[in-house]
């Protein structure tokens, strides 16, 4: 999981998705949004995005909506990820 600064978006997800008793504290932090939308593009991981500042990535499918649960209502956060799989091997 990759964060914003204020790492309270993931937690919030979770529990609208109705997943309790998770660590989602833990992974990359970045303070800025254009990084960590540069980082999930690199396939890097998933991220809280505002759709709004991202509709350009949104439309070119550099970066796809994974699921219709919003965090931050006012914002319209959703999950993201990277159109393209990463290649490294799980």
């Amino acid at each position: 999981l990759l964060h914003d600064e204020t790492r309270q978006g993931w937690q919030e997800w979770f529990s609208k998705a109705g997943v309790e008793g998770r660590d989602v504290g833990s992974g990359p932090v970045f303070a800025d949004f254009n990084i960590l939308a540069t980082a999930v593009i690199a396939g890097h991981g998933v991220a809280l995005c505002p759709v709004e500042v991202f509709r350009e990535e949104l439309r070119r499918g550099d970066l796809v909506v994974l699921s219709d649960i919003s965090t931050d209502d006012d914002k319209g956060y959703f999950l993201t990820m990277s159109a393209q799989p990463s290649s490294a091997e799980a």
